[in-house]
């Protein structure tokens, strides 16, 4: 499994974090170095295109987040999974935040990830004022209790499930 592991982190990995960011709903997807930062859907819709996700998925989390109830559990038990895995990840937070790493293996990736994550939203949150109150409303849903950390990882070609580490 390590070796495993060191070959798909050559070939790079996107980490997924939600994030509450904005209070303002409407910030349109941007970038910082390795970091983007977009609405949810938006984030649904670019992991569709990107085959990471497939339709039926996003359909029943797009009814979801629009505040739907919870559809009942699909057939294929590693689709539920993936399901499961969007909502603990992001859970009710509006924005995600991903973050594309080359070189690292999956839990070294994560770390670096979750770093560069922290320091796009510092740099953010430094752009308003004032600077001493300046993260009050930042948060990644990942760093909540340490017994709840989720987060997605996407490699090419591959269906990732969300680590518990």
């Amino acid at each position: 499994m390590a070796i495993d592991d060191h070959l798909t982190g050559l070939a790079g990995q996107e980490y997924i974090f939600g994030t509450t960011l904005f209070s303002n709903r409407d910030v349109p997807s941007f970038r910082i170095g390795p970091v983007r930062i977009e609405p949810r859907d938006d984030w649904l819709t670019r992991k569709v295109a990107d085959g990471d996700i497939p339709n039926v998925i996003a359909r029943r989390v797009r009814r979801v987040w629009s505040g739907g109830r919870k559809p009942a559990p699909l057939r294929k038990a590693l689709d539920n999974h993936r399901e499961k895995d969007i909502y603990n990840v992001i859970g009710p937070c509006p924005y995600v935040c991903s973050v594309s790493v080359k070189g690292f293996e999956r839990k070294a990736g994560l770390q670096a990830a979750a770093n560069a994550a922290r320091l796009a939203l510092t740099c953010i949150a430094m752009m308003w004022e004032p600077a001493s109150r300046a993260l009050d409303g930042f948060r990644m849903r990942y760093d909540g209790p340490l017994f709840l950390q989720y987060a997605l990882r996407y490699s090419a070609g591959k269906i990732s499930l969300a680590g518990h580490d």
